[in-house]
């Protein structure tokens, strides 16, 4: 109440009340996914009703001599912050902050128009639970093929694995294909090198090139 009193009010005596009812559209971004605390932040937009009443002077019966009783409708804004607490892998205790605004508030009142907006600021603590259980995780990847090594006819091979350190020194036998068991790279000599065919991790590896001859041995380096 500004300026001089009405002849024949009484007050002033502040009364009023607000309701307020929201929707909005929320974009809320977490933090630390995969952990047992995730901080979030988020705003958002939408529209809000706000129902309101406030008068200061009355006339006699009680009548209001001014203020209003009305409502208006307009874009609502907020932001979030806060934080979940997991619980379990579907419940979630939340700890947040909201502000929400909505501005350029117009009532009809007993003695005229008048503006306003609505500013909130509330704290929360609740819980969340989610009803579809979280996927399982990807199952690992399958392991890579076996490195084989074959031969049409006896051959002498030594194998040395990434430290030096030989893991197979002997003859392989068509009939029983050698894997390599050890840490890669791998250092191969192969005696009768025309008669081995190589495959290392699925795929056949040309001896040729890395083969002298007459003795016929291949010296190779596998990654």
């Amino acid at each position: 109440f500004f300026g001089a009193k009405p002849a024949g009010t009484s007050g002033p005596l502040g009364h009023g009340s607000t309701r307020v009812t929201t929707l909005m559209l929320n974009a809320i971004k977490d933090f630390n996914a995969g952990g047992n605390i995730k901080p979030y932040v988020g705003v958002g937009v939408g529209a809000a009703r706000v129902d309101s009443n406030a008068s200061s002077l009355y006339k006699s019966g009680g009548l209001q001599s001014n203020g209003f009783d009305d409502s208006d409708t307009n874009f609502a804004y907020n932001a979030l912050v806060g934080v979940g607490f997991k619980l379990s892998e579907r419940l979630t205790a939340d700890l947040g902050y909201t502000y929400t605004g909505v501005d350029d508030l117009k009532y009809k009142g007993v003695d005229g128009r008048y503006n306003g907006s609505y500013n909130d600021h509330a704290v929360t603590f609740g819980l969340r639970w989610q009803f579809a259980a979280p996927p399982p995780p990807a199952p690992p990847p399958p392991p890579p093929p076996p490195s084989r090594l074959t031969v049409k006819q006896e051959a002498w091979v030594d194998v040395r694995q990434a430290d030096g350190k030989s893991i197979f020194m002997g003859l392989v036998k068509p009939a029983a294909p050698l894997e390599l068991k050890g840490t890669a790279p791998y250092a191969l000599t192969i005696g009768n090198a025309s008669a081995v065919t190589l495959e290392y991790e699925g795929t056949e590896v040309d001896l040729k090139p890395s083969t002298s001859m007459p003795n016929n041995i291949a010296k190779v380096k596998l990654q």
